[in-house]
């Protein structure tokens, strides 16, 4: 993508994410009281879709290195904002039909990313931080599916309601998110030091792979859910290490760098707390319920790795554009 097309679309982005902020502040005064768990997640997934998506978003092309932006993340940043909006005024909402038809506007969105990561994945990714960016695009309709479901009031496989709506969440961050921030950081690497590629290559498969492997875990083998809990959470430590290792002290801006170390710090607790948990649902004997998960890993995963690490790059990239 030419620079002065990177620089467009990453202003629309980030001026949904400035918009989609004050728009998440308004929405907390007005979310039905649900139980802890689902109050709390509902707002993260607002997060997601109203602020971490769209920055995130604006990321993908910095690493997949376009000559020109194809169609289909053109007609998904378009779209963004207004499914956001959508699928925010769902949760005001009770469940069924009109909550569900409003959050399809996101899920509509989701597939366009698709479209654009198996547009790439035909072209054949130069490398694995651009992996990364495909597999995060085609992870993210499955958590606007699992959204649609939770507005609709369905419970797929016999899950609850505060599972479906966890599995909605996990595939925005874990599956999204976490992968855009892993192909920045590889990115990085790859300008900084290229020697170290080859470690950044085997942790991002750790990273890709972790989350449909814990999706598939909590739905058919409690063993397997911990082993991939235990490979997502040490492939995040690993990048963590990579960023604090290469990235930071390159990192000339002191917000971003600032940014960036909070990100890193707030991996290992918040995986710490994803772990126990898994490996308590497998014993029998659980150390952390499903409530304190969410307020541990929860939020220590949305605000301090997540929107952290997305702010630091933005900062960086918009730094490069004007260098």
């Amino acid at each position: 993508m030419t620079s002065s097309a990177l620089n467009k679309s990453g202003r629309w982005l980030r001026s949904s994410a400035i918009c989609g902020t004050v728009v998440w502040l308004l929405v907390q005064f007005l979310l039905p009281n649900r139980t802890l768990e689902i109050s709390l997640t509902s707002r993260l997934v607002l997060l997601s879709m109203l602020v971490l998506t769209p920055l995130a978003l604006s990321l993908v092309p910095v690493v997949m290195d376009d000559n020109k932006e194809p169609f289909a993340y053109f007609a998904a940043r378009l779209l963004q904002p207004f499914a956001a909006a959508a699928a925010t005024i769902s949760f005001l909402l009770n469940e069924g039909k009109i909550a569900a038809e409003l959050a399809s506007l996101w899920l509509v969105f989701t597939i366009l990313v698709a479209l654009f990561g198996l547009g790439r994945l035909i072209q054949r990714p130069t490398g694995f931080e651009q992996f990364c960016v495909v597999a995060a695009a085609l992870y993210l309709p499955v958590g606007g599916t699992w959204l649609v479901a939770s507005r609709l009031g369905y419970r797929p496989l016999g899950f609850s309601t505060a599972i479906v709506l966890l599995t909605a969440m996990h595939f925005h961050y874990a599956g999204f998110a976490a992968p855009v921030i892993t192909a920045m950081v590889g990115h990085r690497i790859r300008q900084l030091r290229p020697s170290s590629m080859k470690i950044f290559n085997s942790i991002s498969i750790g990273v890709i792979a972790g989350t449909p492997l814990l999706a598939a875990g909590i739905t058919f083998s409690p063993v397997l859910e911990v082993i991939s809990a235990v490979i997502l959470s040490l492939s995040l430590m690993g990048i963590c290490f990579l960023m604090i290792g290469i990235v930071v002290p390159d990192t000339r801006n002191a917000f971003a760098r600032t940014f960036l170390l909070i990100s890193s710090i707030s991996v290992f607790a918040g995986m710490l707390f994803a772990t126990g948990y898994s490996i308590g649902s497998v014993s029998g004997h659980p150390i952390i319920s499903i409530p304190q998960m969410v307020e541990s890993h929860g939020i220590a995963n949305a605000f301090g790795f997540t929107l952290c690490a997305l702010l630091a790059f933005v900062i960086t990239q918009s730094k490069d554009n004007k260098g």
